[in-house]
């Protein structure tokens, strides 16, 4: 995971919420020739979303899949300069909605010479984005946590213990949708 879980939530209101957030997120895509232009689509779900401006840190590329592409091989990171990506963001008028995309112009034949009906590589691009206008998480305090001792074993409610098995000393504890925990009667049920 890149991280996209940590942001929830964007504010559903109009008023601006002062909160700004950075995450991770890959794309992947198939290049459709051996350079040039590839673009990115953000598909971000809907907010104030962009791409973050350019730097190596926020924009990488590697290599999934190579293709027929003789001049690269599975997992090399393709270097990029400011030159070679163009990052662009496009404003729904009607919402207010703002989504993007990143394009990478590399010269034709950064990938080597790909034959006729050739397999083109395929690219994974991380990404770190910026989401404004957040609502910030809440999270659901739990309730009963410095009850345990140090060596309970906590399983998720409806989630059996698998590859674990309890001594007589071990406490098991189910955890459940509340974020409480309750002592299970019979652990080897689990």
């Amino acid at each position: 995971s890149t991280g996209s879980k940590q942001v929830s939530q964007i504010s559903a209101g109009g008023d601006d919420t002062k909160i700004k957030y950075f995450f991770r997120k890959d794309f992947v895509t198939t290049a459709s020739a051996g350079g040039g232009i590839i673009t990115f689509a953000a598909q971000l779900p809907f907010g104030t979303q962009r791409f973050a401006t350019y730097s190596e840190e926020n924009v990488m590329v590697t290599v999934i899949d190579p293709g027929d592409a003789p001049d690269i091989l599975e997992g090399d990171i393709v270097y990029l300069t400011v030159d070679n990506v163009e990052i662009s963001s496009s404003t729904d008028t009607a919402s207010g909605l703002t989504s993007g995309s990143i394009s990478l112009q590399l010269p034709s034949t950064y990938f080597g010479s790909i034959p006729n009906n050739g397999n083109y590589p395929k690219l994974k691009l991380t990404a770190t984005l910026e989401v404004e206008n957040a609502k910030p998480r809440l999270k659901t305090a739990i309730k009963n946590f410095n009850l345990l001792s140090e060596d309970a074993i906590v399983h998720v409610e409806g989630k059996p213990l698998e590859g674990i098995v309890p001594d007589e000393t071990s406490e098991v504890y189910t955890m459940t949708s509340t974020g409480e925990f309750i002592l299970d009667k019979n652990p080897e049920a689990n």
